[in-house]
């Protein structure tokens, strides 16, 4: 800024940043979504172009963010979840969350014909955002169970309504209302014996949400280079020998299809949706660990409320500390502070004063 005597207004300018030693979300969220996808004509209940949509935002950002490891999302929503040691802006609050939020935004725009290449844009979506810190890998497993706990029920929830709307011709109204005092187990009931619908068997990307991980055991040159004069042509032998390790891999996973319909999502730097739990043999996991060679991220569709996900992952890797006897300092801080201000001082004065 021009150093003039106007230079003063500077001062009102508050800067806040987030705080050190801390994880720290961005949750991004459709602004008035319902308008849009009524407007655009989503299918309902669940739009799979929508979500693989939203999903392609979402690996767009964390190409552009290389702070960020992990992210979840769901119908309209996405959260981003940074490292402790970030230093992007100096961790200066309201940079990091109005970049990430208008990069999203920007993506679902670029991307839009992509997916909906028969439908016109009426008015352009906007999305608000939210930064939330917390202090250790508890809190950070938590949140996202949260978040994937409210999945499982809005699905559940809309494939109700839905269903009652379209096949049995209720009113929204009545839809509504019928559906007020139902518990979980009713509304499983109501899918099963009115409209043939086992909830358990509904895809996993509506009922779970979509998972996408930073692979740490990614390898950029995962085959041998071959030195050519034409790289074009190294190029596209290179990738048609990824191809071809991918379907020894796991042929089931990469069967040519030529028909493209509703399901069939555009090539993207992702392809790991092997989300079947019930994958459990040496086998398997061989493979996983294959395939995992090849792809920058992975994205899948797994209940992540369970502890055995973030132990295959090793998600969030906090680093070891040699002071855990005075673990009871931060019970107690958790206990009688609301602010995440007391962890801060857990997780920073013990590594100086405590350490073995």
């Amino acid at each position: 800024m021009a150093n003039s005597k106007f230079a003063y207004v500077k001062l009102f300018e508050e800067e806040k940043k987030i705080l050190l030693n801390c994880y720290f979300v961005v949750r991004i969220d459709g602004s008035d979504f319902k308008k849009f996808i009524k407007q655009h004509e989503y299918i309902k209940p669940n739009d799979l172009r929508g979500l693989n949509l939203m999903n392609e935002c979402a690996i767009n950002v964390l190409k552009n963010y290389d702070e960020i490891d992990f992210c979840y999302g769901h119908s309209d929503e996405f959260s981003f979840l940074f490292r402790k040691s970030t230093k992007l802006w100096n961790r200066r609050h309201d940079k990091i969350l109005t970049n990430v939020v208008s990069y999203f935004t920007s993506s679902f725009l670029f991307n839009w014909k992509k997916y909906f290449p028969n439908k016109e844009l009426i008015y352009p979506p906007s999305f608000d955002a939210r930064i939330i810190v917390y202090p250790t890998e508890d809190e950070i497993k938590d949140y996202f169970s949260w978040r994937q706990a409210d999945c499982h029920i809005n699905t559940q929830y809309n494939e109700c309504f839905w269903n009652l709307v379209l096949k049995s011709n209720y009113t929204h109204e009545e839809a509504y209302k019928f559906l007020l005092t139902t518990q979980t187990k009713d509304k499983n009931e109501l899918l099963f014996t009115r409209f043939n619908i086992n909830y358990n068997n509904i895809p996993e990307i509506f009922r779970r949400g979509t998972i996408i991980i930073r692979n740490k055991n990614y390898k950029k040159n995962t085959t041998q280079h071959i030195q050519h004069n034409d790289k074009h042509i190294d190029y596209m032998k290179r990738e048609q020998n990824k191809e071809e390790l991918k379907k020894k891999i796991d042929p089931h996973l990469y069967k040519e299809n030529t028909d493209t319909d509703l399901w069939d999502m555009p090539n993207v730097e992702t392809v790991n949706t092997n989300t079947k739990e019930n994958k459990t043999n040496d086998n398997n996991d061989s493979n996983n660990d294959q395939r995992n060679m090849l792809d920058k991220f992975i994205v899948t569709h797994e209940n992540l409320i369970a502890e055995t996900f973030w132990n295959k992952y090793n998600f969030p890797a906090g680093k070891p500390t040699n002071y855990d006897g005075f673990n009871f300092l931060q019970v107690f801080l958790k206990q009688h502070f609301v602010s995440p201000f007391a962890i801060y001082i857990y997780n920073n004065c013990t590594q100086v004063f405590f350490r073995i």
